[in-house]
């Protein structure tokens, strides 16, 4: 981003024209005075250091909101925005960060809402950093209780400034000052945080002509009860350009500027806040400078009334904080305070004089500049010698001024109005003399669509001398018979250069005729044919350099004519190295020849070629030492002696890694015939968790795991066959078919003995049909080591009530119903499919009425005992 030029604190320099050479000289002679009396008064100091060393290095962000959707654009925040950057870069030797027309959604995304900070956080590199938020643009408040309490706000570019919009679409001072204490507590706890605003919030604004303040939306916006609340600031500082009952912030319309940026900037940047000379601004002085300086401006541009006053505030901070220090190695040195004097009293003498001459020649410009002159000398002089004089000349100026300035509001008027005899009234009383040849031009061809008004319309035009047409063309005339019958292009670009401002009509003429001399002298020089000549080409560059096309055309020209002399060159040397396969010759002509840049790529690729040729025979008879041993350490030393060598390298990897193949598949081997074979999966397991490259020996292993499983699985089936019988014989048989199945055989053995003797008792008759025929209390329960289900254990203990009648029994347990039957020997059956609802797994109660087995396919083996009541 390019840095504005400030104006002088004092003073400016003179325009140039035919009959302003001796304010001229004034001029420069005034300017070398200003800057030797600010430096002696301590003004253009170096860049400052902050004061406060243990601060981290300073972050300043800045926010110019210029141009308003909704409302009016705010004339100078772009300019105070560019100012404030210049002095947050040489003063506060800042990082910047600038953000042009933020809209409502990126102010809150930026600054963050609900106290919570933003992306501004981005920018915090440390806990110490010395943060300073600056704003430049419209402020307002509403007041949503009927007046007594108002709220205000910064405005979002595309905000709507009516009261009714404003809590959604603006943003809340205090949701800022929120934020950024939030960050200072936080992110800053060793650090500092400033708000500079340079807005105010009434919700009026003055207009772009620094005539009367109106309100930001005209009937509506402007709140007519309550005042904006008072500025306050919690943990942070904050600098303010107004308090909340100022009506607005002034804009300096003569220096296109905020008043308050304009006198903070005056006092901080240029040191004038200094007023003790200890090469510091602490708070207190920032303070009385800035507001004695903003009145005085705002006095003088005569803006919001006699008795208004602008009151900007500063808050957070104690008198003797120090703002900014200066080195003092910087400041230029006294010798004795007449040296000051003298030198008051001599730039007083040059500036009264520069305003004498601005009165006697006329020209408005410089007459507003000899009176900033003046008036900055007053602020600034310490001994003021020549304050009378000053003043009086000052006054002269400021009433030519005013009277050129109302008088041409009301020709603004006139012209708007279209009012001839008007206008004729105005001219007879005209007091700004700089206005009445363009005023007695429009009048007299009584036409506002003619040429002549059309100049009265333009505040430029209409205060021009009306002899200047005359000089204008009669210089011009004497430039053409001069310079045009000689070709001299120079003396025209001169002439443009020179007479730009004041000569427009002649200036345009010149800068066509200079065009068609350029043309002409090029066409002799034949710039752009193949035909020209080296010699011709730099003769029409040495002796037009104004002809700004034509000279780019003769100079790329002549580069391309360097080119081909440079490309025959190269291309007659090359052709005697090239193709000889000769590295050496080839690198000589390389170093030789630097611009050949066609050639020197075609010879190193063939120095490449050679190389690489050489290289690879190299390659081809070190690998055939190597090449078939079974010998992997042999083969990497290969790799790392002969990088370059990547087809070899490749067939050596290759190789090597045959080899791992070879010796990796013979420990598989070894390692598996420990445990093939095996017929416990959890060995064949821990194989396969060892050796995880030994794919075929996995393989083999998950085949045999496979082949225990399904084993482990026909046993365990058919053993539950075998006990669904409930016989002796089929237990009987399973233990002769299966021998192999070791795990349930003695179960099997176990419930075959006991079925036997069972099956002895019934073979013998009962003496009573229904012996066991009544109520009984049962007790069942599960004695293996027990497996917990997903929401219960298996349980050693039941406890139920059971009936028996006609064989038949029956009990409710555990939120079944089971019914089985029982036998004139009193042996208890209950089959599966005699409980309701159905367990999920295979369950059974068989065995003596008063100690019966139970199992559960899931729990295992249990008992079942009763006993009557």
């Amino acid at each position: 981003m390019s840095r504005p030029t400030h104006r002088p604190l004092i003073g400016s320099t003179i325009g140039h024209s035919k009959h302003m050479r001796q304010a001229d000289r004034v001029a420069r002679c005034w300017r070398w005075l200003v800057a030797l009396m600010l430096a002696c008064l301590g003004g253009l100091l170096a860049p400052a250091a902050l004061a406060q060393t243990s601060l981290g290095q300073a972050v300043v962000i800045i926010i110019a909101n210029t141009n308003y959707s909704q409302t009016d654009d705010v004339a100078y925040a772009k300019r105070d925005a560019d100012a404030f950057e210049v002095f947050a870069r040489d003063v506060l030797q800042a990082r910047v960060y600038r953000y042009d027309d933020m809209g409502t959604n990126q102010m809150g995304e930026f600054f963050g809402i609900d106290g919570r900070p933003g992306g501004m956080t981005n920018h915090i590199l440390a806990p110490n950093t010395d943060l300073y938020i600056y704003y430049a643009g419209h402020g307002t408040h509403d007041a949503p209780d009927g007046g007594q309490k108002a709220r205000n706000y910064i405005m979002p570019v595309d905000a709507n400034p009516d009261q009714r919009y404003l809590e959604r679409q603006a943003y809340a001072l205090d949701d800022l000052k929120r934020s950024l204490t939030t960050l200072r507590n936080g992110l800053l706890k060793q650090g500092r945080v400033t708000l500079v605003l340079e807005s105010c919030f009434s919700g009026l604004s003055p207009s772009a002509d620094g005539g009367a303040s109106k309100g930001l939306v005209q009937g509506v916006s402007a709140p007519p009860l309550g005042r904006a609340q008072p500025l306050d600031a919690d943990g942070i500082r904050l600098w303010a350009a107004t308090s909340p009952d100022t009506d607005y912030a002034v804009w300096d319309t003569e220096f296109q500027r905020g008043v308050f940026t304009d006198s903070l900037l005056s006092g901080l940047h240029a040191g004038r806040a200094d007023a003790n000379g200890d090469y510091k601004v602490t708070a207190g002085e920032m303070r009385t400078f800035v507001q004695g300086a903003v009145n005085r401006r705002v006095a003088a541009l005569g803006q919001g009334g006699a008795s208004f006053q602008q009151r900007p505030i500063f808050v957070g901070m104690d008198d003797s904080e120090v703002v900014v220090s200066y080195p003092a190695s910087r400041y230029p040195s006294y010798s004795t305070d007449q040296e000051r004097a003298y030198v008051e009293r001599f730039l007083g003498e040059e500036l009264i004089q520069a305003a004498s001459d601005a009165l006697n020649q006329g020209a408005l410009a410089d007459m507003t500049k000899a009176a900033n002159g003046l008036r900055d000398y007053l602020t600034q002089c310490s001994f003021c010698n020549e304050r009378d004089e000053v003043n009086h000349q000052l006054a002269s100026l400021n009433d030519v001024l005013s009277a050129c300035k109302v008088e041409g509001r009301f020709l603004d008027r006139i012209l708007a109005d279209k009012n001839m005899s008007r206008l004729g009234r105005l001219l007879d009383r005209l007091e700004c003399e700089q206005m009445r040849g363009a005023t007695q031009a429009c009048l007299t061809s009584g036409d506002f669509g003619s040429e002549a008004c059309g100049c009265l319309a333009d505040q430029t035009c209409r205060v021009a001398a009306t002899s200047q047409v005359n000089v204008c063309q009669q210089d011009y005339d004497q430039l053409a018979t001069n310079a045009g019958t000689t070709k001299d292009t120079g003396a025209f670009a001169r002439f443009i250069r020179d007479r730009r401002a004041d000569c427009s009509e002649q200036v345009a003429v010149a800068e066509q005729t200079m065009a068609a001399l350029c043309r002409d002298l090029a066409r002799r020089a034949r710039v752009g044919l193949s035909s020209a000549k080296r010699e011709g080409l730099e003769a029409y560059i040495a002796s037009n350099r104004d002809c700004l096309p034509e000279i780019k055309a003769a100079r790329e020209q002549l580069v391309s004519l360097a080119e081909k002399e440079e490309q025959a060159a190269c291309t007659l040397i090359f052709d005697q190295v090239s193709g000889k396969e000769n590295k050496s010759a080839l690198a000589s002509f390389i170093r030789a020849n630097p611009k050949c840049s066609k050639e020197i790529v075609e010879a190193n690729r063939q120095i490449d070629a050679l190389a690489r040729k050489n290289d690879a025979a190299t390659c081809k008879v070190n690998f055939s030492r190597v090449n078939g041993h079974d010998n992997a350490a042999v083969l990497a030393r290969f790799i790392r002696s002969n990088p370059s060598c990547s087809t070899e390298i490749a067939e050596a990897n290759r190789q090597i890694d045959a080899l791992a193949r070879k010796n990796d598949a013979a420990t598989c081997k070894a390692n598996f015939s420990r445990v093939s074979g095996n017929d416990d999966a959890a060995v064949l397991r821990r194989f396969i968790r060892s050796n995880p490259s030994c794919n075929t020996e996995i393989a083999e292993a998950n085949r045999q795991i496979d082949a225990i499983n399904n084993v482990e699985r026909r046993c365990q089936r058919a053993f539950e066959n075998a006990q669904d019988e409930q016989t002796s014989q089929a237990l009987a048989k399973f233990m002769q078919s299966y021998p192999h199945c070791t795990a349930q055989i003695p179960d099997a053995a176990r419930l075959m003995v006991y079925l036997q003797e069972q099956e002895d008792k019934i073979n013998t008759p009962p003496a009573n049909p229904y012996p066991y025929d009544g109520v009984y209390v049962g007790r069942r329960g599960y004695t293996d080591s027990g497996r917990p289900s997903k929401s219960k254990w298996c349980l050693s203990r039941y406890n139920f009530t059971m009936t028996v009648q006609n064989h038949y029994v029956s009990f409710n347990s555990d939120g079944r119903y089971w019914q089985g039957f029982i036998n004139d020997q009193g042996y208890v059956t209950i089959e599966h499919s005699g409980i309701s609802p159905a367990p999920n797994h295979q369950t059974y109660i068989s065995g003596p009425l008063n100690n019966a087995q139970l199992y559960n396919g899931y729990c295992g083996y249990g008992y079942f005992t009763v006993q009557r009541q």
